[in-house]
Parts: C-alpha cells; structure tokens; sequence
C-alpha cells in the first residue's frame, strides 16, 4: 500500500519538479510561438522569446547559488531602483495599447512594474518575517500595505489596472499566508471588496468600466470591446477535444485573434491542442505551483518562508487572471501567462524568482 504522507514529503524536496514543469511550461510556449509565426515575418518574436529564455535560465542559475538572505541587505537598494524605474517611465516610456509602461532600451523594452512586483515580494517578506506574530496590530498591517503602495499608484497612472491589482493581490496573498486571526482575514478582504467596488465610481476611467461590463457579456459589443473575448472563446470552442494541431489554428493563423502571442497565446495553445492538450497544461501548471509552495512548507526561517509564499501568489495570480481572460469568465486586463507569453521582462523575472526558489532549497530548507 502506498505510504501517501512519506510521498508527499518525498515530492516536496524534490526541486527537479519545478524545473521540469518550468520546463515544458515553456516548451509549449515556444511551439505554440513557432506555430504562430513560423511563415511570417514576424518570426523574430519567436526567437527573441527563445533569446530570453536563455538569459533567463542563466539569470536563475546564478541566483540559484547565491544565498537567498543576501536579498536583506539588497532591498533598500533595490526599491529606490524600482520607484526611480516606475517614475520615469511615466515621463519617458513608451506607449504600447494606451498604457505608458515601457522603457525603450533599443534592444529591448523593459516593463518596471514586473521590478516593482518582485521588489514588493522580497520587501514584504523581510517586513512580515521580523513582524508577523504583530500583524494583528492596525500599526503593523498599515506598515505592510505602505511597502506595495507606491508602486500601486504609479502602476495606475500608467493605467495598468492588472498589474495595479496583481500587487494588491500579492499584499492580499501575504496577509492570507500570516497569523492573523480569520475574522480579521474575512475582514480585509470584505474591506477590499467594498474598496474595489467603490472604485468603479472614484478611480476607473471610462473604457475601464466598459471592459468590467462587458466580460460577462462580450457580444453586446461584438466588434469593439467585446471582440478579444469573442475571438478567445471561439478559438478555444474550436480546438475540440484533439485541437487543430499546431500551425492550424484558424483563429490565430488568420489573424482573428489578437495579441494572440502575449494576453491571448493560451486561446492559441488551446485551439491546437484541444482539450486534452488544455488539460495537460492546466496538471503541469497545478505541479509547478505545488512545488513552489511545498519550498515554503520546508523552508528554515521566515524569510524563505514568506518569500516562497510570495512568489506563488505571483504565479497563481498569472495564471489564473490570464486564463481566466482568456476563457471569457473574467475582464481582459492584461496579464502575461508565466513562461508562456511572449514578453521578456516578465520572463526575466519569473526566471529571477525561480532562482531564489532554487536558493531557498538549497541554503534554507529543513529535511523532512
């Protein structure tokens, strides 16, 4: 009979899991990119997602060796980095599909505001291992709030509202992830709720509001804000239960579906893989965030531990907005899908938190 309890430990310290679903994570991204580009031009999106993942794989091989706790003496340094990155960006970056979000390096735009989410990780960590036995004082979660609180409002100014709310989520998943009590939990986020929804009158803007009210029914603006909503659906309908195999995707190959390779690429994946490609996916990506939480499980000290914590906040929002996006049952908000999309600074530093994943597992983990 299998020992389920002595499995379960067995497969939380094994770190090759979230390498080889990482892994193949991006093996299918590659292919669904080469599939949609393969007789285009715009081939050379494939190859620079090919370039990056190679630097990104050397980035995380190099953090993966160093000390984790080496983040303590680096994250002052790195969160006036981060806000001087989030500030001229609102002066000199560049606008791509209304969002002022880019920095133009030539050979490369970078997004700040994937800094400034990592930057967040590592600074509430650092705060909540040192105060987490306090955080049911008003003082102590008011401190904490401060930490992401910059960078969520010139996140907004950009406008960028996913990543404006995938901080907020990640501030939410550490709180979850405390001591505090749950009533007090249940209250945040009530509290949250009740913030969220009074924004709809004070903070959105008018084509914001119209995306929030045409999710749910994307066909009363079939051809304007409705249209990518529409076109995702469809592609993923059509890939059926084997999909289209790759490169046949009609919804993609005849450019039906926009952005097909960043906030769309799972509806391209989808539609050539069908369901059972889908399904696939959906158990690699339940395997690597498993084995992201399992290195908080068996983290030495709560610094590792709140960092892991963080870090599988950050995947889980990924992935379930993206997704969610993608099959029509939340708002297109713009949230890459980890290692999937196309986009380099997201990769870069996905691949960054893998590499402190690694450290942790090496420099901070307990035997169990």
């Amino acid at each position: 009979m299998v020992n389920l309890v002595a499995l379960k430990r067995w497969f939380m310290t094994q770190q090759w899991v979230l390498w080889v679903t990482s892994g193949m994570t991006i093996i299918l991204g590659l292919s669904t990119l080469y599939s949609l580009f393969y007789n285009s031009p715009e081939i050379r999106i494939f190859y620079h997602q090919l370039t990056y993942i190679i630097i990104g794989i050397i980035i995380s091989f190099v953090i993966g060796r160093q000390d984790y706790r080496i983040l303590k003496k680096l994250i002052g340094y790195l969160f006036v980095i981060t806000l001087g990155f989030m500030i001229f960006v609102l002066v000199g970056g560049v606008q791509i599909r209304g969002t002022t979000g880019w920095i133009d390096f030539k050979f490369f735009n970078f997004q700040p505001v994937e800094l400034a989410k990592m930057t967040t990780i590592i600074g509430l960590s650092l705060f909540l291992a040192r105060y987490h036995n306090l955080v049911y004082s008003f003082k102590v979660l008011f401190v904490s709030f401060l930490i992401p609180l910059p960078f969520v409002i010139l996140t907004y100014m950009q406008p960028d509202m996913g990543s404006t709310l995938a901080l907020l989520g990640i501030w939410l998943g550490f709180i979850l992830a405390s001591n505090l009590s749950f009533p007090r939990k249940l209250a945040i986020v009530l509290i949250g709720i009740s913030i969220a929804s009074s924004g709809w009158f004070f903070f959105l803007k008018d084509y914001q509001k119209a995306r929030l009210s045409t999710f749910l029914h994307p066909e009363t603006d079939a051809r304007g804000i409705g249209y990518n909503t529409l076109q995702s659906i469809t592609a993923i309908g059509s890939g059926g239960f084997f999909g289209k195999g790759l490169g046949y995707g009609s919804q993609s190959q005849l450019n039906f579906l926009p952005e097909a390779h960043s906030d769309f690429i799972f509806a391209v994946f989808a539609e050539e893989a069908g369901w059972v490609g889908s399904l696939i996916f959906l158990l690699i990506s339940g395997f690597f965030l498993f084995s992201v939480i399992s290195t908080a499980s068996i983290s030495r000290d709560n610094f590792g531990y709140f960092l892991s914590i963080g870090i599988f906040w950050f995947f889980l929002i990924h992935f379930l907005v993206n997704m969610g996006m993608n099959l029509g049952i939340m708002p297109v908000i713009g949230l890459p899908l980890p290692f999937l999309s196309a986009g380099g600074t997201n990769l870069f530093i996905s691949f960054t938190l893998l590499g402190i994943l690694q450290s942790i597992a090496k420099f901070g983990t307990r035997k169990i």
